[in-house]
């Protein structure tokens, strides 16, 4: 059975951006071996999971902005992408492979999980994230926490998620690598 594992950037106090969505707190964590970290968990999946705010943030890079030669570009790109929402209406228009989809998201989720392939991506949004923690629909969290307490913002978890630790990776930055499994 395939996995799904989330995987996001965080503060120190779990917060995913700040307020307003911004993301600066995250620039100053970003050298070769985070990256390797991050592009681990990359390298073994072919689906990922988005809600419509990701989406529609993404969606705009990717396909037009993300550098072409950027070997994370084509392997992005080539995913199945499936991109829950009520409101949007045509995903593929705009990201290849992307498909939108209004069922429910258990359902859907435990559907993917059962056909034949690699992981399953869930990489951005906390809103999303927080439904799919909800209803027990991860299998891993791979957190990259950095070293800023941001005091408030939009957070990684809306309720409690009982957590096993699994391994870390400090990094000479400052930053953690994290990777969590559902006790």
């Amino acid at each position: 059975m395939r996995k799904v594992v989330l995987q996001m950037q965080t503060s120190l106090d779990l917060f995913v951006c700040r307020p307003n969505r911004e993301l600066d707190f995250i620039e100053g964590g970003f050298d070769v071996a985070v990256m390797a970290f991050m592009n681990e968990a990359l390298s073994g999946v072919d689906t990922m999971l988005l809600g419509r705010t990701a989406f529609l943030e993404q969606q705009g890079f990717w396909p037009t902005d993300a550098a072409k030669d950027d070997p994370l570009t084509p392997l992005i790109n080539g995913w199945e992408k499936v991109v829950f929402s009520k409101t949007l209406t045509d995903a593929e228009a705009t990201w290849p492979n992307a498909r939108i989809e209004r069922g429910d998201l258990a359902t859907e989720v435990r559907r993917l999980k059962a056909l034949e392939g690699n992981d399953i991506l869930v990489s951005g949004g906390s809103t999303f994230a927080q439904a799919m923690s909800a209803q027990g629909l991860v299998d891993e969290y791979r957190l990259v926490v950095h070293p800023v307490a941001l005091g408030n913002g939009l957070p990684l978890f809306g309720q409690q998620v009982d957590l096993k630790l699994d391994m870390t990776h400090p990094f000479d930055n400052g930053v953690i690598g994290l990777v969590y499994t559902p006790s």
